[in-house]
């Protein structure tokens, strides 16, 4: 009932689905780029963060869900289950049409007052926000559904309903852009394939959870408020890192350009794919967490943390060293000689850097969420991103500075935080030492991380003329020494001795999982 037996099952499950957004992130910017131009790509982007910024709205409460399915489901509450989908969903309906108004006053008056920013896209950017505010807003009306299927920890079918969603609409975007389409239909091809990815999560809930009943009927008002009051310690980070990406992406299109945007937005769009696969792993701790605490399960906790974190370092590390060592390549493989500027890689080497320890301690978050202590990490975190917001600010109205002084601004505040003070605040909550937490969870990481180095910059520096062997040469060099490493370091026994059962032929009985 804690889905720790799970667990393996749903990161690998969640990280599946990723990297069909990963593949497809890839082809479909260079697509937009070389087929309508960088400023269609920058306004796309300007779009996707006008529309991003509704998410406030949510106030938190869809991240309460699965955490109150998990806690009610284990404890074989039926009844409280369909409270609490009932209560979150009015209040989401009711937010998803304030979506759609906000989303239509927009595009009537953004474009306007940015009219010279857009350029000649500004007619389109106002159906484009206009249609990703639509999708929005279904999305933000069903995603209760989505909480039980997480709630019962079922993130295999989760992530293959992302995965299928994302795949059809990254397929279909990049056939209408070869045909001669623009920013309209590729808006339009979001919008359907949203819509049916939340109609398929509504039947999967139902499936998962026979008895769960959804209406007025079991619309409870202590259990809203319980619901909103959790959502309200969960939605400060969140708004933190809106301020971060989505206001500061909206701030470069004013000072400088939408063609500047799309330059800073292809870095930052690498980092962000690394820290998803750590959030991706880290999600499925939320409910797991919630259902210890509901047993009283406090050593299974400690020992949770820990092992977490370790692997939260050892997911994220090789991916920021290869995007700092490999970033020039990979820019210049991915977008182009315009986007592989040097400047442009050492915004990527900060930005890669500057969200290290963020990325290393999202287990932390979403562990204490599902105890219920992540109202203070809320408040950090958001008083980090209100410095970073001010900083960047600062930056390019006042002293008229470039893109590198905006990562910066975001990044060391965000450094600070999730390095120093997260880790403490989690250890104290746990009742755990902090120096013995920080040994048993860095040592092993960065010592794997030495030979993977260096071999990254042996590739590198062998094929100093050819982008392509060079990063294929480094990454297979350094993937084959962390192969063995990661085996003996960081593979459960359980998963090797499933593996190494198949490799020698053993079979296993198949019983059958009902959904």
């Amino acid at each position: 009932m804690s889905g720790r037996s799970r667990l393996a099952m749903n990161v690998v499950a969640s990280w599946l689905a990723q990297f069909v957004c990963i593949a497809g992130g890839f082809v479909l910017p260079r697509v937009v780029n070389d087929k309508i131009g960088q400023g269609a790509l920058g306004v796309w982007d300007f779009a996707w963060s006008l529309t991003g910024l509704f998410a406030l709205l949510q106030g938190g409460i869809v991240s309460s869900v699965n955490r109150f399915v998990a806690k009610h489901r284990a404890l074989n509450d039926i009844e409280g289950i369909s409270s609490a989908v009932s209560s979150v969903t009015l209040i989401l309906v009711a937010l998803a049409s304030v979506i759609v108004a906000l989303a239509l006053a927009i595009a009537f008056f953004v474009p306007h007052y940015l009219e010279t920013q857009l350029g000649e896209f500004a007619d389109q950017a106002r159906w484009v926000i206009v249609l990703l505010g639509t999708s929005f807003a279904i999305q933000v009306a069903t995603s209760a559904f989505g909480g039980v299927i997480t709630g019962h920890h079922r993130w295999d079918i989760q992530s293959s309903i992302h995965a299928s969603v994302n795949f059809s609409q990254f397929l279909a975007m990049i056939v209408a852009v070869l045909s001669g389409g623009g920013l309209i239909a590729m808006g339009i091809i979001v919008l359907v394939c949203e819509s049916l990815g939340r109609g398929a999560r509504i039947f999967f809930a139902y499936r998962l959870c026979p008895g769960l009943h959804v209406g007025p009927g079991y619309v409870r008002r202590d259990v809203m408020g319980r619901m909103v009051t959790f959502g309200g310690k969960s939605i400060l980070p969140d708004l933190g890192g809106l301020l971060e990406y989505q206001a500061i992406n909206v701030l470069i299109t004013k000072c400088l350009h939408v063609t500047m945007l799309a330059v800073y937005a292809r870095p930052l769009a690498l980092v962000r794919q690394a820290s998803t696969l750590v959030e991706r792993f880290a999600f499925v701790l939320t409910p797991t967490a919630s259902s210890l605490k509901a047993t009283q399960c406090n050593s299974a906790l400690r020992d949770l943390l820990t092992k977490a974190t370790r692997a939260g370092l050892y997911l994220a590390l090789p991916m920021v060293l290869g995007l700092s060592i490999m970033g020039d390549l990979l820019l210049q493989v991915w977008m182009g000689d315009e986007y592989a500027a040097q400047s442009t890689w050492y915004l990527l080497i900060v930005l890669a850097v500057g969200h290290l320890a963020y990325m290393v301690h999202l287990p932390i978050r979403n562990i204490l969420a599902g105890l219920n202590a992540h109202g203070r990490l809320g408040i950090a975190n958001f008083i980090s991103a209100l410095v970073s917001a001010g900083g960047a600010t600062v930056a390019l109205l006042y002293f008229e500075k470039g893109l590198l002084s905006v990562a910066l601004a975001v990044t060391v505040p965000m450094t600070l935080v999730n390095g120093i003070y997260v880790p403490i605040y989690a250890c104290r909550q746990l009742k755990m030492d902090v120096t013995k937490y920080a040994i048993a969870c860095t040592r092993g990481p960065f010592l794997c991380a030495i030979p993977f180095s260096a071999c990254l910059i042996g590739g590198k520096y062998a094929f100093p003329e050819n982008a392509w062997w060079a990063l294929l040469s480094g990454s297979a060099a350094g993937g084959l020494v962390l192969l063995p490493l990661y085996w003996k370091l960081v593979l459960p026994q359980k998963i090797k001795d499933k593996l190494t059962g198949k490799v020698k032929g053993e079979s296993s009985p198949i019983v059958p999982q009902p959904l």
